[in-house]
């Protein structure tokens, strides 16, 4: 059976924030959601060698071959500017890796990380390449201790997360708005695969986190933290709910001006909203800008 290649947007060597202890990230390329929120919008799309991006490059890293983008890293320097010029938001440097070329990837630094993150974009999009990359670390020897975390959207049904099961270790929950109408606003999409989701990981044991990202004037309301308690309250578990701030920083327009970015003090009382609802097990991340 031919080996599935997953496309990928970036592969990060070490990181701290994206589960437990120090772990490599792969972002995956693409995503079934169009967050008017979202920090990463190059991960939405799949280039569609329109060509727009090569004269962005100053380093000339990008040619039509035969009518597709090829992508040359030699001399690139990572100033993105092909990624801005994108029409698709999309990311021109992203590229198909082999399972055995992650591999590779995951043997250099695997003495100083304790685990794998797949994130995105929307990960679980590319699950079958999951599966065959944990199957992999499962059966080495040198990287069968590492834990395999997945970062998602919760969009997944429930009979491909069945299929998951026993390839990675926890997921972690982005959850856009608890409310249905406000969901739909943010992300184009219905909510509903997503609660679903968050039910079957905690059934499962296999739900890490909830993540609640925080737009003022938008999912900050009384109301938005009533429902997001009850909602709490009905998974009956003790999962922590993270809360992260927006920031124009990175987002398309118009979104990066329509909405304000949100302070340590929106983050903070809109904790206390939740805290005085009853839901204890809530962390705060302080905004970076």
């Amino acid at each position: 059976m031919k080996s599935i290649d997953g496309l990928i947007s970036k592969i990060i060597p070490f990181s701290c924030v994206d589960g437990p202890g120090s772990r490599m990230v792969i972002f995956l390329q693409g995503c079934n959601f169009d967050c008017i929120n979202c920090h990463n919008p190059h991960t939405i799309g799949h280039c569609n060698h329109c060509g727009e991006c090569i004269e962005a490059c100053e380093q000339q890293c990008l040619q039509l071959v035969n009518d597709k983008l090829v992508y040359n890293p030699t001399n690139c320097i990572q100033c993105e500017k092909c990624i801005d010029r994108c029409p698709r938001s999309s990311n021109p440097t992203s590229r198909y890796y082999s399972v055995s070329e992650i591999k590779q990837q995951i043997l250099k630094v695997v003495p100083f990380i304790g685990g794998v993150t797949f994130s995105g974009g929307e990960s679980t999009l590319q699950y079958e390449f999951i599966i065959e990359v944990a199957e992999m670390l499962h059966d080495d020897p040198k990287t069968k201790h590492l834990s395999i975390y997945i970062d998602s959207n919760g969009s997944l049904p429930i009979s491909k997360w069945k299929l998951l099961h026993n390839h990675y270790d926890k997921a972690m929950i982005d959850l856009k708005s608890i409310n249905k109408s406000e969901h739909k606003l943010i992300t184009g999409r219905s909510n509903k695969n997503v609660v679903a989701t968050i039910h079957y990981l905690v059934d499962q044991q296999k739900l890490h986190e909830i993540r609640y990202l925080l737009i003022p004037q938008l999912n900050d309301t009384l109301s938005d933290a009533s429902e997001l308690v009850n909602f709490m309250i009905s998974i009956k578990a003790s999962i922590n709910l993270k809360l992260m701030g927006f920031q124009q920083h990175g987002v398309r327009s118009p979104y990066n001006t329509q909405y304000k970015a949100a302070t340590l003090a929106d983050i903070e009382r809109f904790s206390e909203k939740l805290s005085k609802r009853g839901l204890t097990n809530i962390s705060l991340v302080k905004p970076l800008f």
